[in-house]
């Protein structure tokens, strides 16, 4: 049995969960899209043994380096001058246009309850990698390194580049991999659709989705918090 234990605060009308629970195996999947190598219980470690993985994550690695050194630490110098707990704390965030940008909604505000993104980028979906063979797991992962490699290179995210490149995965992939490098872990990770009341359909007639709903364990705060795009 799981026992999970929850403490809700009221907080300028804004509800935060204390939840431990984390879903084992979408964190591990996190992970894997991410570069970083799971347990060696997990069901999902044989694909950190494989070259063209391994190769994946040496890649990322440098990039996620290089962006630590280049952008990190003057966008956190940035945040602790100019947006202190004042003025974000317990405030939920909007990011128009974000496109799958989390990584700087989450360094600028990393006290938000929960972020809400909007972009017109296809949501794609968690990847089923036990189901892909070699050669569908290799373009997958060439895939994600497309996906980094013009935040390494522009700090941010070209319009024009979204429209073909996120058609390959989509943006959950990506915020799963700004999640996993930034230490924390993936609780949930859902699609609904807004029908024409406002309302989030899980079951739409037509089968479109357009919202993705992602609840993570903030490494900080031990606070499950929300992510809407």
């Amino acid at each position: 049995d799981v026992v999970i234990e929850t403490k809700e605060e009221k907080n300028d009308s804004v509800f935060i969960s204390t939840i431990s629970e984390v879903d084992n195996d979408l964190n591990d999947i996190a992970l894997l899209v991410a570069g970083i190598e799971v347990d060696s219980s997990s069901k999902n470690y044989q694909f950190t043994q494989s070259s063209n993985w391994r190769s994946y994550s040496s890649m990322l690695d440098k990039t996620w380096g290089k962006i630590k050194a280049n952008r990190l630490g003057k966008m956190k110098d940035w945040q602790k001058q100019e947006l202190p707990d004042s003025v974000t704390k317990n405030r939920v965030g909007i990011y128009p246009f974000s496109g799958p940008d989390f990584l700087t909604f989450y360094t600028f505000f990393g006290d938000a309850p929960a972020y809400y993104m909007f972009g017109l980028e296809p949501l794609g979906k968690v990847p089923n990698l036990q189901l892909m063979s070699i050669d569908s797991l290799q373009l997958y992962y060439e895939g994600m390194e497309d996906a980094t490699e013009d935040l390494l290179n522009l700090t941010f995210f070209r319009t024009n580049w979204m429209k073909t490149e996120l058609k390959k995965n989509g943006i959950i992939p990506i915020i799963l991999y700004f999640l996993a490098r930034t230490d924390n872990e993936i609780n949930a990770v859902n699609k609904y659709k807004i029908d024409s009341s406002g309302n989030l359909s899980t079951n739409p007639v037509d089968s479109v989705f357009n919202v993705a709903h992602i609840k993570f364990l903030d490494s900080k705060t031990k606070e499950i918090k929300e992510i809407y795009y």
